[in-house]
């Protein structure tokens, strides 16, 4: 299977280079309107509308806002790719989450024939799909055939695109509301004081202000990190991106693979890269792209001095861990890593995983084809 496995500097820089314009909803990557809102008649520091679940798709039901708890709403869509960042990093946080007794919420909905991505509306089958694909740890999600809950909530505030959340606090009022990705962590920002009890006028005042300081910094940082790209500098690219990552803790797992893509491929410190990629199976042992995209650099990236097979195939088995098997590039990576070290028997036993996990026909020839492979390695062909 094709992916990238050079240095990913248009990537990156197509992702920094917009943070100083990027509005919340051109930053979440919006495709459409979820529906045009009137004026907006729900704000923060308003009562919580009741959350009308039609029914559950995902997780426990039960009460979807439970009475003295702190709880996560948001609404989000199945073709939307915003919508599925920000439920990949909830549902990374939903351990601690769960330690902290706040609950999560995602809500699919219903759409028009011919409306949603590309002409496919959101069913019930589509948004079933996706928690499918998609570990959702202890998200619970639902889907909103009639519009009640997102008529009652995005509508009535005002919010028109895709992701939206809401934080509920324990007196079930709205505290915040925004988008989940955009301030970079805004949300977890207000939640920490939410969940404190001490966030009001004031401290939401004070959040936004702090957060347009950092809007203001991430624009400075892509200034120094294009200027390195263009001079070749890569020791300023590498401490830029360090600073990126503990400021944009959303994004910190491209700007690490970038970090170590560097580091490995374009300074050729394959002992430094190592380092990088154990811390981050320390520290981000929840992000599985991140792991996955270390791994298959390590395992194909060219002209890389020392491969590290085994540090690879641990990658490369968090990140299975950490997406609950459910993504087939990942197994495809894992059987890579055993197939590289001449495990050719667990490397078929992954790649059969990732095949019948394909999503649609050009996807499974590409891994059929790579099982093909390690079955012919097998057979001594």
């Amino acid at each position: 299977m094709h992916r990238q496995t050079g240095p990913r500097w248009a990537t990156l820089l197509t992702l920094v280079a917009s943070v100083a314009t990027w509005t919340p909803a051109t930053r979440a990557q919006v495709d459409r309107d979820v529906r045009p809102a009137a004026e907006s008649t729900l704000h923060a520091g308003d009562e919580a509308p009741p959350l009308e679940i039609e029914k559950w798709l995902g997780g426990e039901g039960g009460d979807a806002l439970p009475k003295d708890r702190v709880g996560i709403v948001v609404f989000v869509a199945s073709w939307s790719e915003a919508s599925e960042r920000a439920l990949t990093w909830l549902a990374g946080r939903s351990r601690v989450y769960a330690k902290d007794d706040i609950g999560v919420v995602a809500v699919f909905g219903q759409d028009a024939a011919g409306a949603g991505f590309f002409g496919k509306p959101e069913t019930e089958l589509t948004a079933s799909a996706f928690i499918q694909r998609h570990a959702i740890g202890s998200i619970r999600c639902a889907f909103d055939q009639r519009w009640r809950s997102r008529s009652a909530w995005l509508s009535a505030a005002g919010m028109k695109t895709l992701p939206a959340a809401f934080i509920v606090d324990t007196h079930g009022k709205i505290a915040w509301l925004g988008n989940p990705l955009w301030p970079p962590g805004e949300m977890e920002d207000a939640l920490a004081q939410i969940k404190a009890g001490v966030f009001g006028v004031v401290e939401r005042r004070a959040l936004r202000t702090k957060w347009e300081g950092v809007l203001r910094e991430l624009k400075g940082l892509d200034n120094t990190l294009t200027a390195a790209r263009n001079t070749g500098r890569h020791d300023i690219a590498v401490a830029t991106l360090e600073r990126l990552e503990k400021l944009d803790a959303l994004s910190r797992g491209y700007y690490k693979v970038a970090r170590f893509e560097i580091v490995y491929l374009e300074n050729l410190d394959s002992e430094a890269a190592f380092t990088i990629a154990r811390g981050a199976l320390e520290t981000d042992g929840d992000n599985a792209q991140m792991l996955n995209d270390i791994s298959w650099t390590i395992l194909t990236g060219e002209g890389a001095k020392v491969r590290d097979l085994p540090l690879s195939q641990k990658l490369a088995e968090r990140a299975v861990e950490a997406s609950e098997g459910k993504n087939p590039h990942y197994l495809d990576t894992l059987a890579r890593a055993h197939a590289d070290q001449g495990h050719l028997d667990e490397a078929i036993k992954q790649q059969k995983k990732a095949v019948d996990l394909a999503g649609d026909a050009s996807e499974r020839e590409d891994l059929l084809s790579t099982l093909q492979e390690y079955l012919r390695k097998r057979e001594g062909r």
